[in-house]
């Protein structure tokens, strides 16, 4: 039986924590330094791991641009009805002061008919107020259209 005071046991000697330890006495070979199965094992470890965080930190910043390009083409909450409503105006008013509401835009929508190539189509039109409408989607980054605004 050997004395702990006179002979060095390397690992054993140390006062690590019990998860550090186990792992040191396993990925330590008995005749070399480094093993290449080991340098092959937590190699594959860290790829992973890295591939894992970017792929997630790429996938985060794609939905956060997908969900701010989808709520900035409509408004958050849209106010109609059947017919033309009468007093959208007041309507308009009792909405912006309503707390958390930033802006206000009323529009009319209806059915136009297009003929194009001997087609006639029946596509929804909407009629918008350009001043008010900017204040709630922003219009200047979709004006590389080739047409003008039409203005009353």
């Amino acid at each position: 039986m050997e004395n702990c005071g006179e002979h060095s046991h390397g690992i054993r000697d140390l006062k690590l924590p019990f998860s550090l330890f186990l792992a040191l006495r396993y990925l330590k070979p008995k005749r070399t330094f480094l093993s290449i199965i080991t340098l092959i094992s937590v190699c594959g470890v860290m790829l992973g791991v890295t591939v894992l965080i970017l792929v997630i930190s790429v996938m985060t910043g794609f939905d956060r641009e997908l969900r701010q390009k989808v709520i900035d083409f409509d408004a958050h909450i849209l106010v109609s009805s059947e017919n033309v409503l009468p007093n959208w105006r007041d309507l308009t008013v009792k909405i912006r002061n309503t707390p958390g509401v930033v802006a206000t835009a009323p529009y009319v929508q209806g059915p136009v008919i297009v003929e194009f190539e001997n087609r006639r189509l029946a596509p929804m039109i909407r009629g918008i107020d350009i001043e008010e409408e900017e204040k709630v989607i922003p219009l200047s980054k979709f004006n590389n259209c080739k047409f003008k605004w039409a203005t009353n």
